[in-house]
């Protein structure tokens, strides 16, 4: 092979690998991915899911976390801190997520969620009613 054919070929892999991991949809794995778990502390049932499920993987995009009581009521007047990362990497998320609405109803928009990478990602939630806090953890797997 001349090195004309080498470049081009590694020209193309590496704009296929870019365009890869860039460019396609967060691939959410159900049979990993829990979207609704009770929290720590019984307190709360909460569901946390992208708002778009075709938002793209390295861009920010929002998620949407519905908020419940263990009797399954809507919870109206919480506040929500996000954090997340790869345990296996040893690394948090490139942004840091908030909550940025209440939209009602018991459900709370996230934004500035972004995913750099493919892995096993864990989505840390701290939820404050009346001064009461409870924790959940959602174990993500981002293909």
């Amino acid at each position: 092979m001349n090195k004309f054919t080498v470049l081009t070929r590694t020209i193309l892999i590496v704009a296929t690998a870019f365009v890869a991991f860039n460019f396609f949809p967060l691939a959410l794995n159900a049979q990993d991915n829990a979207v609704s778990q009770v929290s720590t502390g019984e307190q709360f049932v909460v569901s946390f899911t992208p708002e778009n499920p075709d938002s793209q993987r390295n861009s920010p995009h929002a998620w949407i976390a519905e908020i419940k009581t263990a009797d399954g009521e809507p919870v109206t007047n919480a506040t929500i801190m996000v954090d997340g990362g790869m345990a296996a990497h040893g690394h948090g998320m490139p942004t840091r997520p908030r909550m940025t609405e209440n939209l009602g109803d018991g459900h709370y928009k996230i934004d500035g969620m972004q995913f750099h990478m493919a892995g096993e990602w864990q989505l840390n939630l701290a939820i404050t009613v009346d001064d009461v806090t409870d924790t959940v953890t959602f174990d993500q797997v981002i293909q």
